[in-house]
């Protein structure tokens, strides 16, 4: 017990172990309630689990067969011996670099909600205190305590003299909101933080949390809501220099977490600084996969990245160039009130477009996040993907419209979904468990590749099939009602199956980054990820189809157009 008390002591002191990292890259650590640095000392190592996104376990042990055949903690190592010898750490970071600027967060078990704490000697487990106290006589570590604010802002970490003003629309914010308003309040290293909640008629709690956090609240009516109004209207009614949008689920993972934006702001390249969402811990797969291959697709999940025009201007480029996000969106008040926000979907997006064409530059951070996700029902993604490209065919010329008749999209609907519930999670549930990874994706792709050789079903019974699922067993049923079924019982000639095996794929290959099997649990979270997938594939040829048709199919298609764009 000594000797591992020291090694939790060594590792300790080296700052190569980042709790807040390791509990939110492990949420099963997270939800055991145990010391996470114990769990890495004692387990998570021999599992290949890295204790910061500086230190990569396995590419040590890999890197370094001599470590390997002795069977010691490789950090434990590295702090010892590997240091000193030149040993890397990792295939591409050096020292210093790339580290999320995460804090050690906790899990209170009875309200299931995160709570912030220090990261301070006294995490050791109970059990631990006695040989804790031998252990320090042996060697000097000192216990950490909170620094007052003046200490904490040093010549590494220097004020910023500046006051700024968040703006957090609101409307029925929850218990999270105190969280996010304590943590907002409590930022490290600024001088004035001001709060503005632009409130759109708030049943509960919301109004009268902000005002005792001394918040200033401006009400409008549902009515008047819309992202660019109630977060303008923020604006006009702020005092600070600087302007922070964020939203009312979001929370910051640290107290410097405002000052690490206002570093990349000021430099003089910069005009705004957004940051990418770090998922909670109860984010479903699905969440998971679109919001690691959205920060893959903007180059953001290994570092930050500068965004510019791009010299090809086409809508690929610009949107990967031209991305901000109201999760995080920080930029001087003077520039935005040159520009505000436009619209009443996608206003982030559009202000950066507006900025990078006339010369801006935008930060985005992948190394600093904010903590954001939500678990919505399969529905809410299939209207997503019919307003997503409703919105890019009206903004980019040059944004490709395949070719779609609605008649044909909604049968294909009808088959795809009937094919998701009675073949692909059969052979889903068919198969013993905990699988191979590679055995399991094998099976999804072959089941995928066979939807020709079926036919449409003659019955469908959508209750049946999703129960879980009432507004989407709704607008199926509604589908049918409105497209009829023609193609019952003739071969399957659709695309969408096609379609859903891209967005399989890219969840195999989000799996694979931190999976070698499946398990049961699993298995039900992938099942539930392909109906999503599914919803949001058949949103998006729902409105390739509307921008495509005759007066005639708009006006057929318009119960079907009302009930997708409805509150998203």
């Amino acid at each position: 017990m000594l000797k591992a008390l020291y090694h939790y002591l060594l590792i300790l002191r080296s700052g190569l172990f980042d709790r807040g990292y390791y509990l939110l890259a492990n949420p099963d650590v997270r939800k055991a309630d145990v010391d996470a640095l114990w769990h890495f000392l004692r387990v998570g190592w021999k599992e290949g689990r890295n204790p910061s996104p500086l230190f990569d376990t396995t590419f040590y042990l890999n890197s370094n067969p001599d470590v390997m055949q002795l069977s010691i903690n490789p950090l434990v190592h590295y702090v010892r011996h590997g240091k000193k010898e030149g040993r890397p750490i990792n295939p591409g970071l050096k020292p210093g670099t790339g580290n999320y600027d995460f804090e050690f967060v906790q899990q209170d078990r009875e309200t299931s909600i995160p709570v912030f704490s220090e990261t301070n000697l006294n995490n050791l487990p109970q059990n631990l205190k006695e040989e804790k106290q031998l252990i320090n006589s042996i060697i000097s570590i000192p216990e950490i305590e909170k620094p007052a604010i003046t200490e904490n802002c040093t010549d590494k970490t220097p004020l910023f003299d500046v006051k700024v003003s968040v703006i957090i629309p609101t409307k029925n914010a929850g218990n999270d909101f105190d969280f996010l308003l304590k943590i907002l309040t409590n930022q490290e290293c600024v001088r004035e933080i001001e709060i503005v909640v632009v409130d759109s008629g708030s049943t509960d709690n919301t109004v009268n949390l902000a005002e005792s956090y001394g918040a200033k609240v401006i009400e409008i009516s549902p009515e008047e809501f819309s992202h660019s109004y109630a977060r303008n209207l923020g604006a006009q009614n702020a005092s600070g220099e600087y302007l922070l949008f964020t939203v009312q689920d979001a929370l910051p993972p640290s107290r410097t977490w405002l000052h690490s934006l206002l570093t990349k702001l000021s430099d003089e390249e910069i005009s705004v600084v957004s940051c990418a969402e770090l998922p909670r811990e109860d984010a479903d797969l699905f969440y998971r996969v679109i919001s690691w291959n959205h920060y893959e697709f903007l180059d953001v999940n290994k570092g930050d990245r500068v965004l510019s025009m791009p010299d090809e201007q086409n809508h690929i480029n610009l949107r990967k160039n031209g991305q901000l996000s109201d999760l995080a969106c920080l930029i001087s008040t003077d520039l935005f009130s040159q520009y505000q926000y436009r619209f009443s979907y996608a206003e982030d997006l559009d202000l950066g477009i507006r900025l990078i064409k006339d010369g801006h530059k935008i930060a985005f951070l992948g190394t600093t996040r904010i903590i954001h996700s939500h678990n919505r029902p399969a529905f809410y993604f299939m209207k997503r993907g019919f307003v997503d490209n409703l919105f890019l065919s009206d903004i980019f010329s040059d944004f490709v419209i395949p070719p779609a008749e609605f008649t044909d999209i909604a049968q294909d609907i009808l088959f795809t979904f009937h094919f998701i519930n009675n073949v692909i999670f059969n052979k889903i549930s068919e198969m013993e468990y905990p699988t191979n990874m590679l055995i399991f994706e094998a099976m999804l792709k072959k089941t995928l590749h066979s939807a020709n050789e079926f036919a449409y079903p003659t019955e469908l019974n959508f209750e049946h099939d999703f129960t879980n699922n009432h507004e989407l067993t709704q607008f199926i049923n509604h589908l049918i009602e409105t497209s009829g079924y023609p193609k019952a019982g003739s071969q399957y000639d659709g695309k969408l199956i096609k379609a859903l095996t891209g967005f399989i794929n890219m969840t195999n290959k989000y799996l694979k980054t931190s999976r070698d099997y499946i398990d049961q649990a699993l298995a039900e979270e992938i099942k539930n990820c392909i109906i999503k997938e599914a919803s949001i594939i058949s949103g998006a040829n729902l409105a390739y189809a509307y921008i495509n048709g005759s007066d005639n199919e708009k006006e057929r298609m318009q119960s079907i157009h009302q009930s997708l764009k409805a509150s998203v």
